[in-house]
């Protein structure tokens, strides 16, 4: 004895435990059914370990009262659990950790009894026995049979007594072959040998399929035995149904039921094998381009069993059979693929890979080039994927080259196809620039006028002024107002980047200040006075002179007055225009123009009658004077009394409230031209 088994779970699941069981191979399961309906009924699965050791799996928990684990069957990867009184026969699968349950088969039959109360199971074929079933005569029992199609259990036919008795008990107990579908029924109740109730066992017997395989994938046709002749074959993989021959390529990888069918003595038998046909190991042969150094190409390998290794040079991945040319280089390469463990049919295969070298060849011819343009270039190799390299390269991946970027002079510009080892090449292109020189045409010069414009000029054209006072870097114009004074130097550029060339001039602005005279315009001669000395109010800056011009009229022409002597004052003696030029070397200034004007000597006039009557003539007694200062008037009536009196000068009489008449005056005055006071007696004649 090994190993002593108990019931798993609570209290509740180990009444009636080992009322059935099944085992095959490393795999058991125990039924404990509860007979009484004590607990619950329940299946246990075990399985044995390598050291030898039966280990509890899983449990299986029933609906109370169902009586399921009666009965119990297994084999390879499928168990059942039958349940008592049409319960119904649980079906379960095996996966990698548990048994999965899949399907529950329930009496197909429209009838009571005890559908369940005894299974067996091998490879294809499921029997359940019905002891009790109530058809006619009741209780001769009656058993199931279902086939495995597809990976569902269904039922094809049902198996009776050849001369059924009532409570004859038929599937009490059921046993069915592992390798064949020949199964023994036995029928307790049965009477035998004439003797009352003791039992008889029907045994259905097949011609039995000689085992045959496991074959490989590329093993040639082979031809199929049975135990008994004259039958037909039928299955994946048979291509001749007479002689049972089978060609495992066609079948392909896995595990086939083949059947072979024979009719004899009014009955069909049958019988189905299991052959497995496994793959060879096979590298999948892709369509592949021509590969080669120029382009890193990578290509995914795969064979007929998954799960393996790949090794040589160039593989990156070698669970994923990752291969890259530009790792492997130029060549013939072998790449092998391993799988683990032992395979019937191969664990090793290899493949070669030739893998042609690169040439680099640049294709483009070298061209004539001046920095005098910026040309772009889009150069061409073969083959493609390559970089260049170079000054003027602008893209390496493109080959684009710029004559401004590379500059002048000889350049050798280098295509690359990268790669390690044999996969890398290069060839190179020379390139020659042509200078470029420009010249400005306008001179250096000074300028004294600090309003004026220059438009430069400079060959070849099309390039940019640079410099303080260009307002125009196209077209060369130099403001002199925007410069200021100084010493400017202005720069013609043309071309950019290594190809810019420049020349440059200069130009100073010296401005010669504008004179200004004194006394401002307008200058009057009055009180007879014969001239007014002209002069210059600002400095006279060295080694200046001055030229004095006179003119009639603001717009008449100006004459040079011979005898200005240079000098910086001037006597004016007639009415007119005077202006004075500063004279600086080559550079001139000319003064704003003082307009002279000589005043007439106006008599005193002292009037002998006013008419004050608002007509607006002479309606004052108005004393007029040539630049009054001192101003004194007083008015009488002719019994002395004073009527008016004032010592403004303007404030005239306007013989308000008096009566026409005569009157008398005292009038004292002076004036700019003349200090002295003078009184001047009379009398006035006011009429209206």
């Amino acid at each position: 004895m090994v190993s002593t088994l108990t019931p798993q779970g609570n209290s509740n699941t180990g009444y009636d435990y080992g009322s059935s069981l099944a085992m095959e191979g490393d795999n058991l399961v125990v039924g404990a059914h509860d007979q009484f309906n004590i607990g619950q009924a329940a299946a246990h699965f075990y399985r044995r370990t390598p050291s030898g050791a039966w280990v509890f799996t899983q449990l299986e928990v029933y609906p109370n009262r169902s009586k399921a684990g009666i009965s119990v069957g297994l084999h390879g990867d499928y168990a059942a659990v039958s349940a008592d009184a049409n319960g119904g026969v649980r079906i379960y699968r095996r996966t990698a950790t548990t048994w999965q349950l899949t399907q529950t088969i329930y009496k197909p039959d429209n009838t009571t009894g005890r559908f369940g109360f005894a299974i067996a199971l091998n490879g294809g074929v499921l029997l359940v026995g019905d002891q009790l079933d109530s058809r006619p005569p009741v209780g001769a029992g009656t058993v199931y049979r279902y086939a495995l199609r597809d990976g569902v259990w269904r039922f094809n036919r049902r198996y009776r007594a050849p001369q059924p008795q009532t409570y004859g008990y038929l599937s009490t107990w059921v046993a069915l072959d592992r390798n064949t579908n020949n199964f023994i029924l036995g029928a307790p109740g049965h009477n035998s040998l004439g003797l009352v109730e003791a039992g008889q066992a029907f045994v259905q017997w097949s011609p039995a399929i000689v085992a045959a395989g496991p074959f490989c994938d590329t093993t040639p046709a082979v031809q199929l035995q049975a135990t008994a002749a004259g039958g037909t074959w039928s299955g994946p993989g048979v291509t001749n149904g007479t002689s049972g021959l089978f060609t495992p390529s066609l079948a392909g990888a896995g595990t086939h039921p083949v059947t072979y069918t024979l009719t004899a003595g009014g009955c069909t038998f049958l019988d189905t094998v299991l052959i497995t046909v496994n793959p060879q190991l096979r590298i999948t042969r892709p369509s592949l381009p021509t590969l080669t150094c120029a382009r890193d190409t990578t290509i995914t390998l795969s064979a007929s069993i998954a799960g393996g290794t790949w090794s040589g040079t160039g593989i990156t991945n070698p669970q994923t059979g990752t291969f890259q040319s530009a790792i492997a280089g130029a060549g013939r390469h072998v790449i092998t693929y391993t799988i683990p463990g032992t395979n019937p049919c191969g664990n090793q295969d290899t493949i070669s890979i030739i893998i042609r070298p690169a040439i680099a060849r640049i294709l483009s011819a070298p061209p004539r080039l001046t920095c005098g343009r910026d040309s772009t270039l889009a150069l061409t190799a073969s083959p493609r994927g390559g970089t260049w390299q170079g000054r003027g390269i602008i893209s390496s991946a493109m080959g684009t080259f710029s004559s401004t970027a590379a500059g002048p002079g000889q350049h050798v510009l280098t295509y690359t196809l990268a790669g390690s080892g044999s996969c890398s090449s290069q060839d190179t292109i020379s390139i020659v620039v042509a200078p470029l020189s420009v010249r400005i045409q306008s001179p250096a010069t000074t300028l004294c006028r600090a309003d004026t414009v220059l438009r430069l000029a400079a060959t070849p054209a099309g390039g940019l002024w640079r410099g303080i006072g260009i307002t125009n870097d196209q077209q060369g114009i130099f403001t002199a107002a925007t410069a200021g004074p100084g010493r400017h130097v202005l720069r013609y550029e043309l071309g950019s980047g290594a190809c810019r060339v420049v020349d440059s001039v200069t130009v100073t602005i010296s401005p010669v200040p504008m004179p200004v005279l004194s006394p401002n315009s307008p200058l009057v001669l009055r009180c007879g006075q014969s001239s007014e000395m002209l002069s210059i109010a600002t400095a006279r800056p060295a080694g200046a002179s001055y030229n004095w011009e006179y003119a009639t009229s603001a717009t008449g022409s100006w004459q040079r007055l011979t005898n200005s002597n240079g000098q910086p004052t001037y006597a004016a003696t007639q009415a007119g225009y005077y202006r004075v030029q500063l004279v600086q070397g080559s550079c001139r200034a000319t003064s704003a123009a003082t307009e002279v004007r000589v005043e007439p000597i106006q008599a005193v006039f002292v009037p002998n009658i006013f008419t004050p009557n608002a007509d607006g003539f002479n309606d004052l007694f108005k004393l007029d004077l040539q630049h009054p200062r001192t101003f004194q008037l007083r008015i009488f009536n002719r019994w002395g009394r004073e009527v008016f009196s004032t010592n403004q000068y303007g404030d005239f009489w306007t013989g308000a409230d008096a009566a026409a008449g005569v009157y008398y005056y005292l009038w004292r005055y002076s004036t700019d031209c003349d200090h002295v006071e003078h009184v001047v007696k009379g009398n006035i004649t006011l009429a209206r």
